[in-house]
């Protein structure tokens, strides 16, 4: 399936005209005035979807790269507690 809508193109503080002229892409938005950015022109932008399973399918693979990326946090914060942990257990050991 196909969507065709109009769009503000834009350059930005970091891009000439002469950029997207020589075939850098400028950025799209349907906002009329961006922060930051200088509109250039307008667009017309055709998207075609990808099926709803593929969207659902990527939907999952992109929640579970955060799921990962949450755990990982996760153990990071828990190697420091652990980590806190021995070195107080550590300054009130006393050897028998």
């Amino acid at each position: 399936m196909e969507i065709t809508f109009n769009a503000n193109a834009f350059i930005s503080k970091w891009t000439s005209l002469d950029d997207v002229k020589a075939g850098r892409m400028p950025v799209i938005w349907d906002d009329a005035k961006v922060e930051g950015y200088t509109q250039i022109g307008t667009a017309v932008v055709t998207v075609t979807l990808h099926s709803d399973e593929v969207v659902h399918q990527k939907q999952l693979a992109d929640l579970k790269d955060k799921l990962e990326e949450v755990r990982a946090e996760n153990q990071q914060r828990e190697n420091a507690i652990l980590l806190a942990i021995s070195k107080l257990q550590a300054l009130t050991y006393q050897a028998a």
